[in-house]
């Protein structure tokens, strides 16, 4: 399965959580490389986070009060259990795919390098790109 059929698939299944950035369309377009080969590029377009990321958002503010990031801690921990509940397993969390909706509420982004929590032989481990989340 490849990286972008593997993204929707686990935004699919999570899309029902209020943490995660909910996936509106995908695009694909046709693009010539610099060789004159042609290549399909495809891409996400999710709600859009009023307030950017998390990283910036600290970064901008020379860091933030503790209550105010006891609550992100929170909210992070309801959203990772959320997402393992459903089985699916983010593999990439960092403030950057962490962003901030109108209300300041983090949402989680991105998730290429997601799999199913099982793993991919039931293990409880994921091999491979190619089989991630088969």
């Amino acid at each position: 399965m490849k990286g972008i059929e593997r993204e929707i698939k686990f935004l699919t299944k999570v899309a029902s959580l209020g943490c995660v950035t909910k996936p509106i369309e995908r695009l694909t377009y046709n693009s010539e490389g610099k060789g004159g080969e042609l290549s399909i590029k495809s891409y996400i377009v999710s709600e859009l986070a009023e307030n950017g990321d998390l990283y910036r958002y600290i970064d901008g503010h020379g860091g933030l009060p503790d209550p105010i990031m006891k609550n992100y801690v929170i909210q992070l921990l309801m959203a990772v259990n959320g997402m393992h509940k459903v089985g699916v397993c983010h593999r990439d969390l960092k403030l950057e795919n962490l962003v901030l909706d109108s209300d300041f509420n983090i949402k989680i982004t991105d998730f290429g390098l997601a799999c199913k929590i099982s793993g991919n032989l039931g293990s409880g481990f994921c091999y491979g790109s190619e089989t991630v989340g088969t």
